[in-house]
């Protein structure tokens, strides 16, 4: 725990993670500690389409591993359409 309050070890969890995902969905998250079984947990509250959220971690004190799920969210094609026709509008002369 007292790893938690150094700098370097919360920029060592963000490590893989894009510039975008470290300014938008990590930004907050959940941490839920299971006193009986000695699981961590971490959880992003920015969600997928699904709810599902876009980072997940989870400590597995039997293993001493960490499973790590990364999900893209799924963009609405509409709006990537819209975007697309602004910039070429814009570009038009």
């Amino acid at each position: 725990m007292k790893d938690l309050e150094k700098k370097s070890t919360i920029d060592n969890l963000w490590a893989d993670a894009s510039e975008e995902a470290y300014k938008t969905a990590l930004r907050k998250f959940t941490i839920d500690f299971d006193l009986d079984t000695k699981e961590i947990k971490v959880k992003t509250k920015a969600t997928d389409a699904d709810g599902k959220p876009l980072f997940d971690w989870k400590l597995d004190p039997n293993a001493g591993t960490i499973d790590h799920i990364q999900r893209v969210p799924i963009l609405n094609p509409k709006k990537i359409i819209a975007d697309n026709k602004a910039a070429v509008a814009a570009l038009t002369p």
